[in-house]
């Protein structure tokens, strides 16, 4: 075999093997439909959940949570969470079946109002408490965890392979409503249709001027705050509700340990968010406003 034909070959051999021998695709294949399909199926995509709260329990989680799905890792997709909003059953609580998932004739805030009277078995009108959502998800070992106000409902987004939610109802010592039984429900499908608008409200309780609350964690993707007060002045106008959010690497506000990292001053007159400063985890509310007000914090939620 002269020269020419021996560098032919071997370039044959180069052109052949320049890439390397086959590699194997390290992600398992989906074997029937897309993404979307393999992570719903056989799970219910949409469920309620009925919740019996009593105001001496101090807060009341769902039996079962509302909805869960998962899939392989391989299946994560963008996923949007649907959270309706709050219903209750309009009868007396101790008069309803063992089984309450089986309750029906569920009432909204807008149905409700039209009761006379007293709330059955109660001795006073209907009073909302404040329903939080438990959402949990993931992609393979990793997981996340994060509170959600269900307010008049709202839209969730997340990228995932595994999505749980739960119901909580109650914020021990704040808001106390009537007891009832409460109907939470969920949905959920693919893609981002909205933007984000999860938020988490957090109660610290009555205060007077210059008194200020311990401190609590700050919600997990908590991106913004507000300040927010509320009285029950009535017929004349409401005093201005006034305060400062200090925010704290440590849950100790006095001796040892203790690290101011950031103060905000709010006021009725500008009610606008302000970012959470990097290295804050937790956070405490100065009051200001002379008269006793019921002050909270309202967080905007990266989700």
């Amino acid at each position: 075999m002269d020269c020419c034909s021996l560098w032919r070959k071997r370039s044959d051999m180069d052109t052949r093997f320049s890439n390397g021998p086959p590699r194997r695709n390290p992600l398992p294949q989906p074997t029937v439909g897309d993404s979307w399909s393999n992570l719903a199926k056989g799970q219910p995509l949409g469920k309620k959940v009925v919740v019996p709260f009593k105001q001496n329990d101090g807060g009341s989680f769902s039996p079962v949570s509302i909805l869960q799905i998962h899939g392989d890792d391989h299946d994560a997709k963008q996923i949007n969470v649907t959270l309706s909003p709050p219903s209750i059953i309009p009868v007396e609580l101790t008069t309803l079946t063992s089984d309450l998932q089986q309750a029906t004739n569920e009432q909204t805030n807008r149905e409700v109002i039209l009761i006379p009277g007293n709330f059955p078995g109660y001795p006073d009108p209907f009073q909302w408490v404040n329903p939080t959502a438990i959402i949990e998800w993931g992609i393979g070992g990793a997981s996340e965890r994060a509170e959600v106000d269900l307010m008049e409902g709202v839209c969730v987004n997340l990228c995932a392979s595994f999505v749980r939610v739960w119901a909580v109802i109650g914020n021990p010592g704040t808001l106390a409503g009537t007891d009832a039984a409460y109907v939470l429900s969920a949905f959920i499908g693919p893609g981002w249709p909205k933007t984000l608008g999860a938020q988490r409200t957090f109660w610290v309780g009555d205060m007077n001027a210059n008194v200020e609350s311990d401190a609590f964690p700050i919600p997990k993707f908590s991106k913004k705050v507000t300040l927010i007060g509320g009285n029950t002045a009535e017929n004349t106008t409401p005093a201005l509700t006034t305060g400062t959010i200090r925010f704290w690497q440590s849950i100790n506000l006095s001796g040892a340990g203790r690290r101011n990292v950031g103060n905000v001053f709010f006021s009725g007159n500008n009610p606008q968010p302000c970012p959470i400063p990097n290295g804050a985890a937790y956070f405490s509310i100065l009051a200001g406003t002379e008269s006793e007000t019921l002050y909270g914090a309202l967080f905007d939620l990266s989700i």
